[in-house]
Formats: C-alpha cells, structure tokens, sequence
C-alpha cells in the first residue's frame, strides 16, 4: 500500500514537472498557505526549508487590481467547497513585464476539513497564453476599427461618384473600390507595407507586364496601416486620370515616380508623367476625383498635394507627415 502510494506521488511529481505546475494548500483555519518548489518559484519566492507562507503574504505578492478577485475565490473554494479557476498577476520589479499565473483548485468532498475550510491545486504560468489573447483582442478591434472605416469610405464613394452613364459611374466606382481591396490585401498580408509594393498594385491593372513605362526610384520604406487605404485611393485617382487623360493614354507614356524623407522627417513623393498628349494648363473643371485627392492627403493623411500642368506632362508632388510611415 505505501509503495502503492509512492509510485502514485512520483507520477504525480513528473505530471506536474512536465507541465510546469506548482502544488498550493490554503488552510483558511491557521491562515497559512503551502507551496511546494515548483509553486514558490511560479511566485517569485526563493526556496528554502519553509514552504507555507501567510495568507495575507500571498496576496500581497499579487497585482493590486487582482488581489480582491484571488482571495474571493481561494476563500470561496476552500470555505463553501465550489472549484476555482484564477488568472493573477505577480508584481514585478520595476519596468519588468508582470507573470501572469492561472490556478486551479477546490476542496475535497467528504473530507473532514476544519470549519474555516481547506482546499488545494495547481497553478500554471499563462503569461505566453495572456499576451496571446490580449493580442487576439487588439487583433479584432484593428480588424472591426478597418472594416468600419472600409465601410464607410465605400458609402461616400456611392453618394459621390459622379459619371455621364451608368456604365462610366459602375467603371469608376469598381476601380475605387478595387483600390481599397488592394489596400486591404496588403494590410492582411502584415503591418507596414512597402511603398514600392503599394505603387507596383495600383499600376498592375492598367500597366499588366510593361513595366517599362513605370519608373520607381527612392529607399525602402513602410507605411504606418493609417496610411495604406488613402494613399492607395489617392495613388489609384492619379493612375486612373493618367489612363484616362495623360501619359498613360498614349503607347509612349510613361509615369516616373521618386520619394524620399526630408530633414524634418516628411515624406516627399513627386509624380511626373511625359510622352503623354500637350498640356497646355489646367483642366477647365475639376471632378470628383480632384476633389477626392486633395481630401485623401490634407485630411486623412495630414499632408499636401500640388498638382502642376507643365507641357510634358502632369507633376505632381505629395507631402505626407513622419506619422505616415512606420517607425525606423
């Protein structure tokens, strides 16, 4: 029986080494809590001959904004016999991240504990498993904060859009919304997309393989996820007028674009399109998507944009602000 007995402890002992669990036992009676090893260490305690601690020393080890919650449950466990499952933080040195450790435990049935109650358990280290949900929880808001805004950039792009036909309005407000899916693609695909990438996805579908009438020159960069989906619809306006009315609408156009950051962190993106049909100024109106542009880089982006009519082609320069792009 007592070899019985032994084996089972051992077991027990490997069980808990394998998972990391440290063995408590809250004796409410004497207000004495025992720890074994494993479990003072889980608790930033030093080893030493005296494995039980006070009960009011416990808690002490723990987060202040958990206290109240831990004792509510060890002392419902070990008094009126309901399991307990706990989540705390142990205090940690100053500018240390916090240990977050998860319980479980409950009290015996049957067994002839005193009046003030006992129970025992495990307790685990979730601090991995906690970063990772609280990571979930931002993940999600990200995702519904995108899909609000999504959302609401498309409800104005169907009041706004203007067009003669309802061909021309269906072609204009696809391409917008195009744009928005590829802004999109690149967020999922993670934070901080190239600029590059950015400028390759709008040309693609008007430019396909000729890649020789894109010309892109400037440093490697990533752009903060604020910024993707309205430089992607002010980038996609440009390319579409360019197909439409400039360089792009003639088998020898060509767009050249050069970017780089300026002494006071801004950056600079210049826009310039040659072998297109003469200019010779301005248009004599302006449509939405002039509007729409000068919209996306004073308000959403927090920058500017100048447009110039000069007789080789449309420049055009946009600033954006050091918030824009990722840091470093």
């Amino acid at each position: 029986m007592r070899e019985a007995a032994s084996q089972a402890a051992s077991r027990l002992a490997l069980a808990q080494a394998a998972a990391g669990a440290g063995a408590w036992e809250l004796d409410l009676g004497t207000g004495r809590l025992w720890l074994d090893p494993a479990g003072r260490a889980l608790h930033g305690l030093p080893p030493g001959p005296e494995a039980a601690i006070g009960f009011g020393d416990f808690l002490a080890l723990l987060h202040p904004e958990d206290r109240q919650a831990a004792e509510a449950g060890l002392r419902g466990a070990a008094a009126q016999g309901r399991p307990c499952r706990l989540r705390y933080r142990i205090q940690a040195a100053a500018g240390a991240a916090p240990r977050w450790i998860e319980c479980h435990g409950g009290r015996l049935e049957g067994a002839p504990w005193p009046g003030a109650g006992r129970c025992l358990g495990i307790s685990l280290d979730v601090t991995a498993q906690q970063a990772e949900e609280e990571g979930a929880v931002l993940r999600m808001r990200e995702v519904d904060h995108r899909s609000r805004n999504t959302l609401a950039t498309v409800q104005a792009l169907l009041r706004l859009t203007r067009a003669e036909t309802p061909e021309g309005y269906a072609r204009a407000l696809e391409g917008r919304i195009a744009a928005l899916g590829r802004a999109q693609a690149l967020l999922v695909a993670g934070t901080g997309p190239e600029l590059r990438a950015l400028l390759e996805a709008e040309f693609l579908p008007y430019l396909g393989s000729a890649t020789g009438r894109l010309g892109l020159s400037g440093p490697g960069l990533a752009l903060a996820p604020e910024a993707v989906q309205p430089l992607s619809m002010a980038v996609h306006e440009l390319v579409t007028n360019a197909a439409k009315h400039g360089a792009l609408s003639c088998p020898g156009g060509r767009v050249a674009i050069e970017w780089a950051i300026t002494a006071e962190g801004w950056l600079r993106l210049e826009w310039q399109e040659t072998g297109g049909p003469p200019l010779v100024g301005p248009p004599g109106r302006t449509g939405f998507g002039s509007g729409l542009l000068r919209s996306l880089a004073r308000v959403q982006l927090g920058g500017s944009l100048e447009k110039t009519w000069e007789a080789a082609g449309l420049r055009c320069r946009i600033m954006l602000p050091p918030q824009a792009l990722e840091p470093g």
